[in-house]
């Protein structure tokens, strides 16, 4: 995706740095005119690419559009899975967004701005990210999480887990190793036989995390995505609905996972997080 840009509607700071490893990184954009002697919010963006690729640079493109309209915003690297080496999982990468929120903060403060609010935002893997963090640590993030603004990302591992279950010995072991992968934790057959290995999925699963206490939420899903179906939004629609959580569901009908097909859709996604920045954000 593209969005007009000629450098004259923020300062662009790169490749700072929030913890100690590798991708450990993000840009941050300043809008031109920010004020120095009034609190202001950030928005964070999150890539995609399955939790295993991507680059913040794919994501460039919403930090331009939301500082245009004269919010600070950012797009983070995080630490990426390796099916080989394992050395990162969800959990992980939850830590690492809230560093980033952290170090996002700190380093706002140093250039004279006072940011006292964020809202999270991503594609895909993203997505869930951005919402798995606002519906989970919210309570511990450096940041109030305002609201949450997300495309097609993944809303429960759940349910994989339960057909895998009714399925086969072999999908069940299928499911162990993507369990033990993106939560980080050995599962043992005990822990299958008596449902713990469920609840570790429902604690990456941003869809059992809704409450009364969750953020406000924009979503949108395509209708002719394959990879993460519709039926993702409709359910987080129908949880937070029924926790009184106030929420957008945008419908991308004729699109496939890129969300490409669908221009009202798009302007209409747009209009709703800058609505929701105006509510929650307050300007």
């Amino acid at each position: 995706m593209k969005e007009d840009w000629d450098g004259e509607y923020a300062t662009v700071h790169p490749d700072i740095s929030y913890g100690e490893k590798e991708r450990n990184r993000f840009d941050l954009y300043v809008p031109a005119g920010a004020s120095k002697d009034k609190p202001a919010a950030v928005m964070l963006f999150i890539h995609g690419g399955s939790w295993m690729g991507g680059d913040k640079s794919e994501i460039a493109y919403a930090c331009r559009r939301y500082a245009k309209a004269g919010y600070f915003t950012a797009a983070m690297n995080y630490s990426l899975i390796d099916l080989k080496n394992n050395k990162s999982n969800i959990p992980m990468m939850l830590d690492e967004i809230g560093l980033c929120l952290g170090k996002i903060r700190e380093k706002t403060a140093e250039l004279g701005y006072r940011i006292d609010k964020a809202a999270l935002s991503g594609f895909s893997a993203g997505g869930h990210l951005a919402l798995l963090y606002a519906y989970s640590r919210a309570e511990s993030s450096p940041l109030p999480i305002a609201f949450v603004a997300e495309q097609v990302g993944l809303v429960s591992f759940v349910e994989d887990w339960d057909d895998a279950e009714a399925d086969s010995p072999e999908k069940i072991s299928e499911a162990i190793k993507l369990v033990e992968t993106a939560a980080g934790r050995e599962i043992s057959e005990d822990a299958v036989l008596n449902g713990e290995a469920r609840g570790i999925m429902a604690s990456i699963s941003p869809l059992q995390l809704v409450n009364e206490k969750t953020p406000p939420t924009v979503m949108g899903y395509g209708g002719k995505d394959w990879l993460v179906p519709l039926e993702n939004g409709e359910k987080l629609a129908a949880a937070l609905e029924k926790s009184g959580v106030d929420f957008i569901f945008i419908r991308y009908p004729n699109s496939s996972h890129m969300l490409e097909s669908d221009v009202d859709s798009t302007k209409k996604y747009r209009e709703s997080v800058l609505a929701f920045a105006k509510k929650y954000f307050g300007y």
